[in-house]
């Protein structure tokens, strides 16, 4: 690592980078079983900005063009409106698209994402610590099994992460510009990159806060040693203007920042009955002997290390220990204090809210990575001056070797196993089921697949018609507590019949989803729902 790689080695190194994510990536969508909730979310907000549905709080009403659409909808549109472009340059008809048609575009607009996110993030490692601490950091992120999962199951954070990262990489260059015009060129730049990261989530203003801070802070220890300060603040000024050029229109539309639940409300969502491997809620029951706001630091860190595979925040802490007497240099600073503050807005949402998944940490965990590369590196010169044994370069070899045998043998596990037959379920209600009658179905998975949610609110009416069909897991292998309607779809399964069960042969007690036929509840017999 003492010899700069040529440029030649840096372009291959990043080819095949970019060609080992997108092969994990191609195996994860070709094999998992079922789209993820949210992924069922954004395809149906795509379809309605395209073509909007009656209104979902007054059912009688006909939305009145997307920005209806928007007003009722909690999450940011910049997603959706990518997936109507990805489905368009697919050549699909948004008229008659299928469900499956709009995941493949979901996920590809993820995973295409997910793929150009290496070149930003390998210009800011790179420019902080040399290329091969930015070919390191970008092997290492594009590889973690939290992040290969979520750019694999149609879910916005590759593409809120490139923003993020592509805003850094334009802020970079702010800092390092001796004249105005290219300081204000490069942070309106980055201020495009955070407006675009803002509607695609609201993440992204901690991004804009803290390199807008980042540049306020320079300018004015700049002007204090009498030195050019005029570059950065002006970039700064570009940051602004780019940021609410983006902004304008949406925040316009809903009349506020976001209409994110978490972040305009104290959220009251009931906790699982059963711990989840991916996120941790706050449970009065469980956790009462300590404070909310120091569950909040636990849960926090145990996501971050969770979504960080252990090791790499591990060595991250490392990498910015060795980093430490370079935070003077703005360019270091501002990584690591952007890591402080989503960290802290985290906390804050966590204590709010109850509520902290792996997907929340990620911004943390990609900045990390290349704390945690430098880190590695460290060690490595250190290794070999007291070991003296193995040049840097072997070090940086081991690194490579440990680290993908810990992580690639986890990416090939196929994604929501525990779904199967919610898919199977679906196709039988798309053929058999009257059209005209009422489906149950808790999961949204079947009720998707069978064409009724594609585009529409779900059609769950517990006590409407003279036949009502529930989708229901009667030997569920997970809790679905928080599930609207579960309630009432078992007390519609215990007085209906089996239409439909997968898989086909299985005994009564082996049956993972089944579809009932039935009468319908009368309304003192409905459960109150979930909120």
């Amino acid at each position: 690592m003492t010899v700069p790689p040529s440029r030649r080695t840096v372009v291959l190194c990043l080819l095949g980078i970019t060609l080992l994510a997108a092969g994990l990536r191609w195996w994860m969508v070709t094999h998992a079983v079922s789209p993820s909730r949210d992924c069922l979310v954004f395809v149906r907000i795509a379809l309605q900005l395209y073509d909007p549905p009656k209104s979902r709080i007054d059912t009688v009403r006909q939305l009145d063009g997307p920005a209806d659409v928007l007003r009722e909808t909690d999450q940011a549109p910049g997603y959706p409106v990518a997936i109507l472009g990805m489905a368009t340059a697919l050549g699909y008809d948004l008229r008659t698209a299928t469900a499956d048609q709009m995941v493949l575009a979901a996920r590809l607009v993820s995973v295409v994402a997910a793929l150009l996110l290496t070149f930003p993030l390998f210009g800011v490692a790179a420019r902080l610590f040399g290329p091969v601490v930015g070919l390191m950091a970008c092997f290492w992120f594009q590889i973690l099994p939290v992040f290969v999962e979520i750019t694999s199951d149609g879910l916005s954070d590759g593409l809120f992460l490139l923003t993020a990262a592509a805003a850094l990489w334009f802020s970079l260059n702010v800092l390092d510009r001796p004249r105005w015009h290219s300081g204000l060129r490069h942070g309106f730049s980055a201020g495009v990159c955070v407006g675009a990261g803002y509607l695609v989530r609201p993440d992204s203003l901690i991004v804009g806060l803290t390199i807008g801070l980042t540049f306020l802070g320079t300018a004015v220890a700049r002007w204090a040693r009498k030195d050019r300060g005029l570059p950065v603040f002006l970039g700064g000024v570009g940051l602004m203007f780019g940021t609410a050029l983006l902004m304008y229109p949406y925040v316009s539309v809903i009349g506020k920042l976001t209409n994110k639940p978490a972040m305009t409300e104290e959220a009251r969502v009931a906790p699982p009955a059963v711990a989840v491997p991916f996120a941790a809620w706050w449970n009065a029951d469980k956790d009462d002997e300590s404070p909310r706001r120091v569950w909040a630091v636990t849960a926090v860190g145990d996501e971050l290390l969770k979504a960080g595979h252990y090791v790499l925040p591990c060595f991250a802490a490392a990498g910015l220990f060795w980093a430490r007497r370079r935070l003077t240099d703005a360019r270091v600073a501002l990584p690591a204090l952007l890591i402080a503050m989503h960290l802290g807005v985290l906390w804050y949402l966590a204590v709010r809210a109850g509520y902290v998944s792996q997907r929340h940490t990620m911004l943390s965990v990609m900045l990390g990575a290349v704390f945690a590369a430098w880190g590695w590196s460290c060690i490595g010169a250190l290794a070999s001056r007291l070991l003296r044994f193995g040049a840097p370069s072997f070090w940086a070899g081991a690194w490579v070797v440990i680290i993908s045998a810990s992580c690639i043998s986890r990416d090939f596990r196929p994604m929501h196993t525990d779904r199967a037959g919610h898919r199977e379920a679906g196709e039988w209600l798309a053929s058999h089921a009257n059209p005209h009658f009422s489906v149950v179905d808790p999961y949204g998975w079947a009720e998707f697949y069978s064409g009724r949610t594609v585009r529409g609110w779900s059609s769950a009416h517990p006590d409407r018609g003279p036949v009502v069909y529930t989708v229901f897991e009667p030997n569920p292998k997970t809790s679905h507590s928080r599930l609207p309607w579960l309630a009432d779809a078992a007390k519609l399964a215990a007085r209906g019949e089996i239409v439909f069960q997968y898989p086909a042969d299985a005994p009564p007690d082996k049956v993972r989803v089944a579809v009932y036929r039935g009468p319908p509840l009368l309304q003192r017999e409905m459960a109150k729902q979930l909120p």
